[in-house]
């Protein structure tokens, strides 16, 4: 074994022979550098390639009363909308040619001001400051079960709830009586379990549904 990916690689071997789930090679004596810390607005940017400046082209929507799935440019005081021009980032020019995270790096840990307008000029340009965050994984979950959701209750009344999983973890226990409970008494009840992290498999969804409730799996 010439390298510590070496070690691990026949670790793994010998592991996969015990026949059992859920067991994983972490750490080792690896040479990584840490990984910057970006201050993430929960937003996404595109390119107006008509006046070089980037626009803001997606607000994730969230919900603030949770922490896990707090958005930060949907909090209060933060004026900034759909469609409005990022001009700058804490005072840092963005320009077409640059990438707009790359302004972003580095900047987790205290508030980043943003430089926008409603056109791509500085002239009646206003700043605005949000508190970051490192991940948007949440918001990108909680924006698909919005949508899913909105799907499945077009749905004569009363026919169907819909719940989606996106990992058995505790981020779900927490939000499974908001989401999950107050949707018992529907007819039927439609589990997305698409693109699902696995985990500890809760027996709380056994209890869920009705003696003549029907039940729907989206699997991969």
């Amino acid at each position: 074994m010439a390298h510590r990916s070496d070690l691990n690689y026949v670790i793994s071997e010998m592991i996969s022979e015990l026949t059992i789930q859920h067991a994983y090679i972490e750490g080792g004596d690896f040479t990584i550098p840490p990984r910057p810390r970006s201050g993430l607005p929960g937003a996404r940017f595109e390119l107006d390639k008509q006046s070089g400046r980037y626009r803001v082209s997606k607000i994730f929507q969230g919900e603030n009363e949770e922490d896990i799935y707090r958005s930060p440019l949907t909090e209060i005081g933060v004026n900034i909308n759909v469609g409005d021009y990022v001009l700058a980032v804490d005072g840092e020019e963005l320009k077409g040619t640059d990438d707009v995270y790359r302004l972003l790096r580095n900047k987790a840990d205290n508030p980043v001001s943003l430089t926008v307008n409603t056109r791509p000029s500085f002239e009646g340009a206003r700043i605005v400051s949000y508190r970051p965050i490192t991940d948007e994984s949440n918001l990108i979950y909680l924006t698909g079960s919005i949508i899913t959701g909105t799907k499945w209750s077009k749905l004569p009344a009363g026919a169907s709830a819909i719940y989606t999983f996106p990992t058995w973890e505790p981020m779900v226990y927490a939000s499974l009586s908001k989401w999950y409970y107050p949707q018992i008494r529907k007819e039927g009840l439609v589990v997305d379990v698409r693109a699902n992290g696995g985990g500890n498999v809760s027996e709380c969804l056994s209890s869920g549904c009705g003696e003549n409730c029907w039940v729907k799996l989206l699997s991969h």
